[in-house]
């Protein structure tokens, strides 16, 4: 059974469409990774096509099975080539000729097309013929994060959905309850999840992925007192594809924001990375708001390099540079000594 959290409302509203037969034919599902949008596709492709009629996927019969196992014949997935992380023009062909053919053992043919803002501009124009006049037995589900780096022809021929985030609470509960974890680390999760579910699972389910995540905060919170000789030796193999890029970005602007709180003398409850608060208090003491707006300004600048597809691992080592660059500039003579001599 296809198991979707803190959406209840949304999922009324598709089933409620889908039974009066006022199911838009092409949807836009947007919202931060982790956040639910495949996996209410994958629901959506089950109550469209569920051989049980009870009103929402029964999880049993041969269709909704075939959904859920990512088997059926009519089921079609579309996901960013992971060498180049787009979506390409013959992805975007290929795709328009398997809509030309009626389902094979379903009621609708489902095409959900991953990460949509990562379509370029050619796939994005070969889909728009399609997309604005789908077969009636066609329904396409696009998904993204950002719905501005998709073209707007696109995006107006979609009705869209908007995601948003879930609290620390209903993450944190979900945790006890699913990943039978202690209600301190369950916590922890939530918090550095930042509204992402999907974000959450992954760190409890992945204990090399929380290693990699306080490595990351030691990193960031000691960015201040290393050397740029002790900053490269750290960044070796830190970084090795748009994934790890993206992982550090959003770990990144967690302990941006976090500093930003501590220098206004907020209560540590309020930290994303509440179990760093000590090395963020002490952090923050060095830096001055000037200094974190220009940081903030570099993650923008980096963030627009990422969508022309710039090396990853040059993206992370030159983000780091510029912020020890940061700390180092506001340090006094003496204490630039320390460090570099």
């Amino acid at each position: 059974m296809i198991d979707i959290c803190g959406r209840d409302d949304m999922l009324d509203l598709l089933r409620n469409s889908a039974r009066k037969g006022a199911l838009p034919g092409v949807l836009l599902f947007l919202g931060q990774p982790g956040s639910g949008k495949f996996s209410t596709a994958l629901w959506l492709a089950s109550l469209v096509n569920c051989q049980a009629d009870v009103g929402k996927p029964c999880g049993e019969c041969i269709l909704c099975r075939k959904i859920e196992r990512l088997n059926s014949p009519d089921l079609l997935i579309v996901r960013p080539d992971p060498d180049t992380w787009n979506i390409k023009l013959e992805q975007a062909r290929g795709l328009a000729s398997e809509t030309c053919f009626a389902p094979i053992e379903s009621g609708r043919k489902v095409c959900v097309i991953k990460d949509a803002d990562r379509m370029t501009e050619e796939a994005s124009n070969a889909l728009l013929k399609i997309l604005e006049e789908p077969p009636s037995y066609m329904l396409f589900i696009l998904t993204a994060t950002d719905s501005s780096l998709m073209l707007p022809t696109v995006v107006s021929r979609c009705f869209r959905f908007r995601f948003s985030d879930l609290s620390d609470k209903i993450i944190a509960e979900r945790l006890i309850t699913n990943r039978r974890l202690p209600p301190s680390e369950a916590g922890i999760l939530s918090s550095i999840s930042c509204g992402s579910l999907g974000t959450a699972l992954a760190f409890a389910d992945n204990p090399e992925k929380m290693n990699r995540r306080i490595k990351l905060m030691e990193l960031l919170t000691e960015l201040h007192v290393i050397s740029s000789f002790s900053l490269s030796v750290k960044l070796d193999g830190l970084c090795g594809s748009p994934s790890d890029f993206i992982f550090i970005k959003n770990i990144i602007l967690t302990w941006l924001r976090d500093l930003i709180l501590s220098k206004t003398g907020a209560d540590f409850g309020r930290f994303i990375n509440y179990d760093f608060d000590s090395r963020l208090r002490e952090q923050s003491a060095n830096v001055s708001f000037e200094s974190l707006r220009e940081i903030a300004s570099f993650m923008f600048e980096i963030g627009k390099a990422s969508e022309y597809n710039v090396n990853p691992v040059f993206c992370a080592d030159w983000l780091f540079q510029k912020i020890w660059l940061v700390f180092s500039s506001g340090l006094d003579s003496g204490r630039k000594g320390e460090i570099f001599g």
